[in-house]
C-alpha cells in the first residue's frame, strides 16, 4: 500500500472549551476522492482547516505530503492561497535546510505554475521539476527569458504528454533540439524529459531522443 497523501493520527481540537473533533484518526490515499458528510457543526471545516494547516490541532499529529501545484491550464490553487497557505511553510522549510547545510532546494511540481514562480523563488526555491511544457504558460522561451537567472529547470527537454509517444523520431529529434537550444543557454538546465517513459512509447523515439541530446552536446562543446 502506498504512503497516504493525508494521515490524523488522534487528533483533537476545540474552540475555546467545546470540543470539536476528538481521537481522529483519518488515512486518504494519494489520488483518492474523499467527501465528508455531517450535519452543522459537526467538525467538516475544522477538520479542513487543520488538515490545510490553517489551524493546530490541541493535540495528536497530522502529516500532508504533496507537491504538485498545476493542473493541465492553470495552477490548482490561486496565487493568493498560495501565499496565505504554502508559501510561509515552504519559506520556513527550504530557509532551514540551507542553515543546516549548503544546498539548494529544488520542487517537483507538474503542471501550469508559471502564475506560482515568482513567489516560489522568493521563498527560496533554487530548481524546478519537471517543468512540462505541454501546459498553458509552460513554453520553454518564456519560462528561460523571465526565471532563467533565478531558477534551474531540472527537464523540459522533452514533452513525455504528445511528442514522445506520438510523433515520429525525426520529429522528436527536432523538438529535443529546439529544447536544449532555449533552456541550455547560460546554464540553469538539466536535461530530463518531462515524465516518466512509459510502455506506449516507441523505442525508437527513446532513441532519438537521447540521440538529439547527444547531438547537441557534440556540437557545442
Amino acid at each position: 500500500m502506498s504512503t497516504p497523501a493525508l494521515t490524523l493520527e488522534r487528533v483533537a481540537f476545540a474552540y475555546g472549551r467545546t470540543p470539536v473533533l476528538t481521537g481522529l484518526d483519518l488515512a486518504i490515499a494519494e489520488g483518492s476522492i474523499t467527501g465528508l458528510l455531517g450535519p452543522n457543526g459537526s467538525g467538516k471545516t475544522t477538520l479542513v482547516r487543520l488538515a490545510s494547516a490553517a489551524l493546530r490541532p490541541a493535540s495528536g499529529r497530522i502529516a500532508l505530503f504533496g507537491d504538485d501545484l498545476g493542473a493541465q491550464n492553470c495552477p490548482q490553487i490561486s496565487p493568493r492561497m498560495y501565499r496565505e497557505f504554502f508559501k510561509p511553510r515552504h519559506q520556513l522549510l527550504w530557509n532551514h535546510a540551507k542553515k543546516l547545510a549548503p544546498v539548494k532546494v529544488m520542487l517537483h511540481c507538474c503542471g501550469a505554475v508559471r502564475q506560482l514562480l515568482p513567489d516560489l523563488i522568493e521563498a527560496g526555491l533554487d530548481a524546478i521539476n519537471p517543468v512540462q511544457v505541454s501546459c498553458r504558460g509552460m513554453g520553454a522561451a518564456g519560462l528561460k527569458t523571465d526565471f532563467g537567472s533565478e531558477l534551474t529547470f531540472w527537464g523540459g527537454g522533452c514533452d513525455t504528454q504528445q511528442m514522445l509517444p506520438e510523433a515520429t523520431p525525426d520529429q522528436v529529434r527536432a523538438h529535443v533540439l529546439g529544447q536544449l537550444e532555449i533552456l541550455s543557454k547560460g546554464g540553469g538546465f538539466v536535461f530530463q524529459q518531462v515524465h516518466n517513459i512509459l510502455g506506449n512509447v516507441p523505442v525508437e523515439n527513446v532513441i532519438a531522443m537521447y540521440g538529439a541530446v547527444r547531438e547537441f552536446n557534440q556540437r557545442t562543446s
